[in-house]
């Protein structure tokens, strides 16, 4: 997983499928150490510990973040409010304030990770949906910051995957939300309804065909029930 960056994550929409959290964190901590060496290469980039900000603090590991902008001479400013305890109010609202003043100059990786240590998940899940267009890495927070099971993350499914999938019309992505949910009877009867009698029977004969059986033609079976399906 060290050489995963937050591309591949995105393009696989990781933070979405895969259930386990302790594989997801490892995951997660493998981008941070990508950025961190690709940083190296970089010409006048003022902090490679800044590329790693936004990981290191979704997976709490502000400690091993700190040690990184300790080798920062030019960044004792950050390293010094981080060195501090984000569980008292007073730093949190000095987190909530820095990641203001960080968003509004664009700087959203870092004006997130500072939300999330000032508390202010609703705020961190806006910058990445609404100034990021990032879902998944709004849910990759949801889910290892506030609790696979969290309101937030059902708002979340319920919002984005749900919803928005029965207006796209893509009963995949809204059967993903029930499952997601724990409301797996909703989750297959969304699958299982768009499911003509005409689309079982082709669907069916694909499977009957383990030899030519292929994923991608009983997905266009499902979605194209004119298809007709060579014998």
């Amino acid at each position: 997983s060290e050489n995963v960056d937050w591309s591949i994550c995105q393009k696989l929409s990781i933070p979405i499928w895969l259930k386990e959290t302790e594989k997801l964190k490892q995951i997660i901590e493998g981008v941070a150490k990508t950025v961190y060496r690709k940083a190296g290469d970089q010409v006048g980039l003022s902090s490679r510990a800044q590329t790693t900000a936004l990981w290191y603090i979704i997976i709490n590991k502000k400690n091993l973040l700190c040690n990184l902008y300790r080798t920062e001479p030019s960044n004792k400013k950050i390293f010094d409010l981080l060195s501090n305890d984000f569980t008292e109010e007073r730093w949190q609202k000095a987190a909530d304030k820095n990641a203001m003043v960080l968003i509004s100059k664009k700087n959203y990786e870092l004006g997130i990770a500072f939300f999330i240590l000032a508390g202010k998940i609703k705020d961190a899940l806006s910058v990445a949906i609404n100034k990021m267009n990032d879902l998944n890495l709004a849910i990759l927070i949801a889910r290892l910051v506030d609790g696979y099971e969290s309101q937030t993350t059902f708002d979340l499914l319920d919002k984005y995957l749900i919803e928005q999938g029965k207006e796209m019309e893509d009963p995949w992505l809204v059967s993903i939300g029930y499952w997601w949910k724990g409301e797996h009877f909703e989750s297959i009867n969304t699958l299982s309804a768009m499911i003509s009698e005409t689309q079982t029977r082709l669907a069916q004969s694909v499977f009957d065909k383990k030899e030519n059986f292929n994923l991608y033609r009983v997905n266009a079976v499902i979605k194209q029930p004119s298809i007709e399906l060579e014998k």
